[in-house]
């Protein structure tokens, strides 16, 4: 404690000697405090730092900084590091064992692999997944016991509705009411005529079906051949008239022995004759493919395949003419029986070449695809004309292998072969039952050229049974353009 001036001068020795001490304790601790600011600032290395060892990685350098307020006695320097990058220590690995498939290349850009194993639905995916609806848990094991691996195989079954083109019929039964004079009774262009059947014929709905299967060729689903086979169920058309329906029933032709004029066969006559005419008409059609399918384009969920191959069809149709007329007593065929049959039967036969696009899209359990594609080649055309008439009189029966519209200059087999075009269009609706299963509804139709049906190898123009024909009926292959459209439902499976 430092006193006031005015004390110690009147203060005892004791007292001044304690005060003079104390100023010298004063000036001693001021003087330490600045010797040893003055050597801390000149102070510039404090030692050495070691960094802790790290398990794995490189420790950053360490810069040692000074520090003002620090110590002369400390043993340690005062550190401060710089920031340094986590390091990051791997506790664990597997292994993952990745098959790898032929290098398919793809037309115009990198490889086929590209588009993965399976779409949208499953993911990325290897042999045997569940996802893809392989065959066991973690391989390819061979289906069927043949060593195919089964991932490969894809197919579809359906069931289909169809509707196709009828026939184009010319005028076959006519009749007129009562009190029509019998020399224009069921002749065409008189206005007491009318006709029964003839025109196009529209036969109703028939069942039938496709499938198809097919084979990946590659593990990347790049190429794949494609067997594909459709059938329609026979179409009829059937049509009778007789004394109940009207007074006259006829039959009509272009008499050639009359310059092609307009006459009528009576098979119903008020007073003469009773008896009926029939018309039958049956179609049936088939065909497939075999193709060879090459992936495209993929991209946006989807792909576009191009294929080509071999295409087949079958059209087969026959047209049969019934004939049944009986003389009543008193007339003038009283006591004569006339049965006469006409069969006209057309075979079309396609064999070409067939090329298209197939696409498909995928939108997760939704998914679609259309096909376009058109075939050429050669239509084979085969007419089979038959004949047959029964004269019986008094219980004696005669045979003729002619009939009305099949005679002599018409009656076998003729065939001819034209180029045909046949275009394809198919698009389908699916939903995913289950991974690989696929529930479809779909509309299809194609088209095929220059097919001959019964009606046009039909010759309308002959003479009445007295007359022996020379020139006509003849053998006709009036074509025309066939299609098929059918609405289809079924279940596909693919992997």
């Amino acid at each position: 404690m430092i006193m006031p001036m005015a004390n110690i001068q009147t203060s005892s020795p004791r007292n001044l000697a304690f005060a003079s001490l104390t100023w010298v304790m004063c000036v001693a601790i001021l003087f330490s405090a600045a010797a040893t600011a003055q050597t801390r600032q000149r102070e510039v290395t404090r030692g050495t730092y070691n960094p802790p060892v790290l398990e794995s990685g490189t420790a950053a350098p360490t810069k040692v900084l000074s520090s003002p307020n620090r110590n002369a006695g400390d043993s340690q320097p005062m550190v401060r590091p710089e920031p340094q990058p986590e390091v990051v220590r791997q506790v664990d690995y597997e292994v993952i064992e990745m098959s790898e498939g032929p290098a398919a290349f793809e037309m115009g850009s990198g490889y086929c692999d590209s588009a993965g194993y399976c779409d949208s639905m499953g993911g990325g995916c290897g042999c045997g997944s569940p996802a893809c609806g392989g065959c066991g848990p973690a391989a390819c094991n061979p289906c069927f016991g043949y060593g195919m691996p089964c991932q490969r195989l894809f197919g579809s079954l359906e069931y289909s509705m169809y509707w196709r083109r009828g026939q184009t019929l010319p005028p076959l039964i006519t009749t007129s009411p009562a009190g029509t004079a019998t020399g224009i009774a069921g002749e065409l262009g008189q206005s007491s005529t009318t006709t029964l059947v003839g025109g196009l014929t529209r036969g109703e709905m028939t069942s039938g079906g496709r499938a198809q299967l097919g084979l990946w060729m590659d593990d990347f689903q790049c190429r794949s051949i494609l067997v594909r086979f459709w059938a329609v169920g026979d179409e009829t058309f059937n049509y009778s008239a007789d004394q109940t329906t009207a007074a006259f029933v006829a039959v009509p032709f272009n008499n050639a022995g009359l310059n092609d004029q307009a006459d009528a066969f009576l098979i119903v006559e008020p007073g003469e004759t009773i008896g009926s005419v029939n018309i039958q008409t049956r179609s049936e059609a088939y065909g497939g493919d075999a193709l060879l399918r090459q992936k495209w384009r993929t991209g946006l969920g989807g792909r576009v395949d191009a294929f080509w191959g071999y295409q087949t069809a079958r059209i087969n149709e026959q047209l049969t003419l019934s004939i049944d007329s009986e003389g009543l007593d008193g007339g003038t065929r009283a006591g004569q029986r006339l049965q006469i049959t006409d069969s006209f039967q057309a075979k079309n036969e396609f064999h070409g070449a067939t090329f298209g696009f197939d696409s498909f899209y995928r939108e997760g359990c939704w998914s679609w695809t259309m096909l376009t594609k058109i075939g050429f080649g050669s239509m084979h055309r085969e007419a089979a004309i038959r004949g047959n008439t029964i004269r019986s009189s008094g219980g004696l029966a005669v045979p003729s292998d002619e009939g009305f519209f099949a005679r002599n200059s018409n009656i076998g087999d003729t065939s001819s072969s034209k180029f045909s075009v046949a275009p394809e269009f198919d698009l389908k609706l699916g939903y995913a039952l289950r991974p690989g299963l696929d529930m479809t509804i779909g509309y299809s139709f194609q088209l095929f050229t220059n097919v001959v049906q019964p009606s046009g190898i039909l010759d309308t123009t002959t003479t009445d049974l007295s007359t022996v024909p020379t020139t006509h009926p003849t053998v006709q292959f009036d074509d025309t353009s066939y299609w098929i459209q059918a609405l289809n439902f079924g279940l596909a499976w693919h992997y």
